[in-house]
């Protein structure tokens, strides 16, 4: 996923703090949206991230990282049960001491301490511990639904440690507000190992965050905390799809046997993980994206393959039905290998976008439009001149994105007569292959690149759709210097 990273040794040298040469401006540059034409919008950038890098033992309370012990040990992973006279309350973190203590858990993610028989709740408690409701507190169907206009926390994994032999862990959580024109770091937490893949619940009250070596964490952003690990397969998730009765996520895995393919995984309102029996096996399969109209079906890139057992199909439309995903039909599109980050469904369902980076394909630099028409596929067109095509998603009102990893473009596709066509480039969002995009209240359109440019560093690229195929950059977000830095994957609640 980050070939062009190590193959750009301008990016390795300013990485490990070289001098290297300024590449000669890019027309793009000053085009559309110019990224370099004016310093980037930074205002209260927060704490430093080194001082706020907490373990998955810990939990970070009022601005530091406290051991989980005693009465502030809350929900942990596979810890929630009760023990002796100490109970952990859904939404609570409560110690319970004495008996016929009643707790009504109104504060999601409070921390209270409660002594003796009969005493009350501190509702104050969990803001008084960094736990703000507003920004991801509370959750549809497990507790009071999220403010839609509240900041977001945006999480932004990092693949690189400071030892270029040793994979990085770490997550930045980065407070966004709706309006999109300011940032700060929170914090950085260390999952113990590089990050593959992540995304939101649709509540907005969990992520869901696969690593390298195929587990599969449930994380608190609110708390800065992993809730639960569940070990899905050998390796990370290619994809990560929720869906949206908050309580599922499909975890694709791309590998050369059926042992990989697509698995479902369920989370409770406490963040517990569990994996359903079902599996559809299916070899290299990189992406899958559920119809907006109907999240019952699904459409998933995968199962094509020249060696035995030879199979030329590439695209399958998916059914859920009796509690798994069943084949509607397979349908070869592409000719060649396909390589992607991530694939989208247009908001009305009629049209799929589906990128095609692969430098060994003959097909590769290519964006693939297809046509879904109830349980049939077929090609409307093929957008051509994409080099290094990574992710494809769409914007709240239709706005069709692909990411650009080497050229450092964002490529803005729009129909217009029945026909799909590049509309413009964005500048300024280097080697990023993943998006993340707020889809409702006041920050709906916003729009969240990880990037990296030799010339500007590592940052956070915020722009915002302004109506159907109008995209503009709000704020360029510094993320720090060096190889602990770069960023990787990014999620953002919806």
């Amino acid at each position: 996923m980050k070939r062009a990273w190590l193959g750009s040794l301008c990016l390795l040298a300013w990485a490990c703090g070289e001098d290297a040469a300024s590449p000669a401006p890019d027309p793009l540059d000053q085009g559309v949206i110019d990224a370099y034409a004016a310093p980037p919008i930074v205002r209260d950038s927060g704490p430093s991230p080194d001082l706020l890098r907490c373990a998955t033992d810990e939990a970070l309370i009022e601005g530091r990282c406290v051991p989980l012990s005693g009465a502030d040990q809350g929900i942990r992973p596979r810890d929630l049960g009760v023990e002796g006279a100490d109970a952990v309350i859904e939404g609570a973190d409560a110690v319970i001491e004495g008996a016929d203590a009643v707790i009504e858990a109104l504060d999601q993610g409070a921390d209270a301490v409660i002594e003796g028989q009969d005493q009350g709740v501190d509702k104050d408690a969990g803001l008084d511990q960094g736990v703000d409701e507003g920004i991801d507190g509370g959750a549809t169907g497990c507790g009071a639904p999220l403010d839609p206009d509240r900041a977001r926390i945006v999480l932004v994994a990092h693949p690189f440690s400071d030892d270029p032999e040793v994979p990085g862990a770490e997550i930045s959580l980065i407070e966004l507000p709706v309006e999109g024109d300011t940032a700060r770091i929170l914090s950085r937490v260390d999952l113990g190992a590089r990050v593959a893949r992540m995304t939101f619940m649709p509540s907005g009250r969990l992520a869901l965050i696969s690593t390298e070596d195929g587990a599969l964490h449930s994380f608190d952003p609110a708390r800065a905390q992993v809730l639960d690990t569940l070990q899905v397969d050998e390796v990370g998730a290619s994809d990560l799809v929720a869906h949206p009765d908050d309580e599922r996520v499909f975890v694709v895995t791309h590998n050369v046997t059926e042992a990989s393919g697509v698995f479902t995984a369920r989370v409770d309102c406490e963040g517990r993980l569990s994996l359903d029996p079902a599996h559809l096996g299916l070899r290299l399969c990189p992406a899958m994206a559920l119809l907006p109209q109907d999240p019952s079906r699904a459409l998933l890139l995968g199962g094509q393959a020249g060696f035995a057992p030879a199979d030329s199909r590439d695209l399958r439309l998916l059914r859920w039905e009796a509690g798994r995903w069943i084949e509607e039909g397979a349908f070869d599109i592409w000719g060649d290998f396909v390589s992607t980050t991530g694939i989208a469904i247009s908001p009305d369902g009629r049209a799929a976008l589906i990128p095609n980076g692969s430098p060994f394909s003959d097909e590769g630099a290519q964006v693939l439009v297809v046509g879904i028409e109830g349980d049939q596929l077929r090609a409307l067109g093929r957008l051509t001149g994409m080099e290094d095509a990574m992710q494809a998603r769409f914007a709240p009102e239709g706005t069709g994105l692909v990411t650009l990893g080497e050229p450092g473009r964002l490529v803005v596709i729009t129909e217009e007569g029945g026909a799909w066509a590049e509309r413009t480039r964005i500048s300024g969002v280097g080697l990023a292959d993943q998006l993340g995009i707020v889809r409702t209240g006041r920050g709906r359109g916003l729009i969240l690149a990880p990037a990296i440019d030799p010339r500007q560093g590592a940052r956070l690229v915020v722009l915002r759709e302004l109506g159907y195929g109008a995209v503009e950059t709000v704020l360029i977000f510094p993320l720090g210097e060096g190889l602990t830095a770069i960023p990787g994957a990014v999620a953002v609640a919806p």
